[in-house]
């Protein structure tokens, strides 16, 4: 149901009926302004010492919460971040690289494992095993002769990834993954063989 009118004066107009109200809503929000800024001039300090502690408080609340929001960040980052990832899953210092090549569904081809100590480098088929044949190229640094080669394989797996016309895209080492997409070899020339 709704709320009964609300009474006008005998004798007033719509327009002085209007009046009354904005100076009843006005002089209600002016209280509540009133009592805000009453509240808010509460809080400040009332000598040099409550200054100092009142401003090194708010400083240490806007630090922490600053550093919850870059540590969302970073977090972020390093859960999302496919770069970062696989730098940290790649074994730093060991010697030991590799990156895998995959179809644009995801499916495994083969993957490419560099021992950089022992100047070898290994392609091991990694879809499944069948009986159809799909042939591919594969770009390769040779570490003992300190060259680039493009070796052809043979995967035989059970379905055709029809390698000839789709590009396979790879994971891996970065600096991996940027060499045999693009061919950039400035992770093996700067290497000391």
């Amino acid at each position: 149901m709704s709320s009964p009118a609300p009474a006008v004066p005998a004798g007033a107009t719509p327009s002085s009926t209007a009046n009354i109200f904005r100076e009843k809503f006005s002089s209600g929000a002016s209280n509540l302004f009133t009592s805000i800024a009453l509240f808010l001039l509460s809080l400040l300090p009332k000598d040099f010492t409550e200054a100092i502690l009142f401003t090194i408080s708010i400083a240490l609340i806007v630090i922490i919460v600053m550093l919850f929001h870059y540590t969302s960040i970073n977090r972020r980052i390093i859960n999302e971040s496919r770069c970062y990832r696989e730098k940290q899953e790649s074994n730093i210092g060991s010697g030991i690289y590799k990156v895998t090549a995959y179809t644009t569904n995801g499916d495994e081809l083969y993957e490419v494992l560099y021992d950089i100590g022992a100047k070898t480098y290994v392609i091991t088929q990694k879809c499944p095993e069948g009986t159809i044949q799909n042939k591919t190229t594969v770009r390769v640094y040779d570490l003992k002769r300190r060259m680039v080669d493009k070796i052809e394989k043979i995967l035989s797996c059970t379905k055709n990834y029809e390698l000839n016309v789709k590009t396979p895209y790879y994971r891996g080492d970065p600096a991996l993954v940027r060499f045999m997409e693009y061919g950039n070899s400035e992770f093996f020339d700067k290497l000391p063989l």
